[in-house]
């Protein structure tokens, strides 16, 4: 019996004794944004900052990944590019230039008889494309024909055939469920060009 009422009063001891386990420091705190917590705080993923991540941040760099041109105009007023030229000889050659902030000027190599095929420019080739702008920075992009290219078209300075300016602050931060698209898409209402702009986006 002497037994049985010590056994009781230690295990009374023991549980007195015991200390609650403190809560997580993180248990109640929520990170927005794909945020997570450490030691109670937030860390924010790229482009978030604030306690709860929950205010996105303009990047400090944009970078064009990759320029594709899906519809452009493979006739001119009915006619081919080079009239003088039989098919497929009279398809237009079409070259990209971009203007950068700053007055840098940078045209890509160009499709020879382009057929209505899809144009793309990539980093591979177009290696100017790593040239970066800043938030609230335009750019302009210029789709050429150029004539010459041929053996048998006479040489002229190139021909303008769409002009597009891309002001990154009308397309980053506008949209709440997507903030800094992946892609923006652009068409030249004069003459049907379709161009599709792959961004990239760095905020150190």
């Amino acid at each position: 019996m002497r037994k049985d009422f010590l056994s009781i009063v230690f295990s009374l001891f023991l549980f007195s004794c015991q200390r609650e386990a403190p809560p997580s420091p993180c248990e109640e705190v929520d990170c927005n944004n794909q945020g997570s917590c450490l030691h109670g705080s937030c860390i924010c993923d790229e482009g978030f900052v604030g306690d709860d991540c929950e205010t996105p941040i303009a990047p400090a760099e944009l970078y064009i990944d990759q320029i594709l041109i899906r519809d452009y105009p493979i006739y001119r007023d009915g006619m081919g590019w080079d009239s003088l030229l039989s098919g497929p000889y009279f398809l237009p050659d079409l070259q990209v230039e971009l203007h950068f902030p700053g007055g840098d000027t940078w045209n890509s190599w160009y499709y020879s008889n382009a057929a209505g095929d899809p144009l793309i420019w990539t980093i591979e080739t177009f290696p100017y494309l790593d040239n970066h702008i800043h938030f609230g920075d335009s750019l302009e992009l210029f789709v050429l024909e150029l004539d010459g290219i041929d053996s048998l078209e006479v040489v002229a300075p190139p021909e303008v055939v769409a002009g597009f300016e891309f002001i990154s602050s009308e397309f980053v931060l506008v949209d709440s469920t997507d903030w800094w698209p992946a892609q923006t898409s652009y068409i030249s209402e004069s003459s049907s060009v379709e161009v599709i702009v792959n961004w990239r986006y760095e905020w150190d």
